[in-house]
């Protein structure tokens, strides 16, 4: 009944969380329209799902007969899914080392510290410490278990990346609580899309026109047309060339005003350590 209400107003139905009495198929063919963690995907395609609890250890079982089954189960009912992989595996990104880096450097930007609670901020810090020294080994996990978790995060970029291949909708996040970086987060989510072989154009789109379309916004933004709202990022380099790009931000259009990078701290005083949203600017 929520399903179908909802799709009576017009609201996307979104699922987060699944289980014995809901597993993803059954949320698929119950309405689902967008799935935030992707949850449910690595034990609907492990070969034998009884014998593991961790989400790496499903995807490293990936059968790959039931991974293009349920593909095409979420092309055909145009479910979009919101893997989250640096949230689900951190520490196994190829270029983790240097996404925790960035986050230091970030943490220590007075001006972004001025939006972002203080707490928070510190919380973080702990958190990058404690995966930084497990970063040669994976995070709480040697040997054949590291081994196979490995193996496990490569078949999540596989696996999405055939979804996309196949026609789907992958979108990106960071389930960017107040314990994530809100901004630099999605940039590095948007890299991992790099790595498991999406297109720069596919990248792009999944942060713009496919999020909209998922949300049922895609009327008023998600692409740049007459009759849209004015939302937009102008770069100083061509994210065409390197998703990388995403970050050289020039200006930020909201709503059709025009701002520069460094007077958005004058622009919303009131979001100063109040969130939900902050606005990130990686400006020359």
């Amino acid at each position: 009944a929520i399903f179908d209400e909802a799709h009576k107003a017009n609201k996307p139905v979104v699922v987060e969380f699944t289980g014995h009495e809901l597993d993803i198929y059954k949320a698929v063919e119950l309405g689902a329209d967008q799935m935030p963690h992707s949850p449910g995907v690595g034990r609907g395609i492990a070969r034998d799902p009884s014998k593991w609890k961790v989400e790496l250890d499903f995807y490293a079982d990936m059968d790959d007969a039931k991974a293009k089954a349920l593909i095409k189960l979420l092309v055909d009912k145009k479910v979009a899914l919101v893997p989250n992989v640096l949230n689900m595996a951190p520490g196994y990104a190829k270029d983790w080392q240097r996404y925790v880096e960035e986050e230091k450097k970030a943490l220590s930007d007075p001006d972004l510290l001025s939006y972002f609670p203080e707490a928070s901020a510190a919380g973080r810090l702990t958190i990058l410490g404690i995966l930084r020294q497990n970063i040669n080994r994976g995070p709480y996990a040697e040997g054949a278990v590291l081994e196979r978790r490995r193996k496990g995060y490569q078949n999540i970029l596989r696996f999405y990346r055939e979804l996309v291949e196949a026609g789907g909708r992958v979108l990106p996040g960071g389930n960017t609580n107040l314990a994530k970086l809100p901004g630099l987060t999605l940039h590095h989510e948007l890299e991992e899309f790099a790595q498991a072989g999406f297109t720069q154009m596919q990248i792009i789109q999944s942060a713009t026109k496919w999020s909209a379309e998922a949300l049922r916004v895609g009327d008023r933004i998600g692409t740049i047309e007459a009759g849209k709202l004015a939302d937009i990022l102008v770069l100083d380099a061509d994210p065409l060339q390197d998703i990388r790009n995403t970050t050289s931000i020039r200006y930020v259009m909201k709503n059709g005003e025009l701002f520069e990078g460094d007077t958005l701290n004058q622009v919303w005083p009131t979001q100063k350590a109040a969130g939900p949203y902050w606005w990130w600017v990686d400006h020359p």
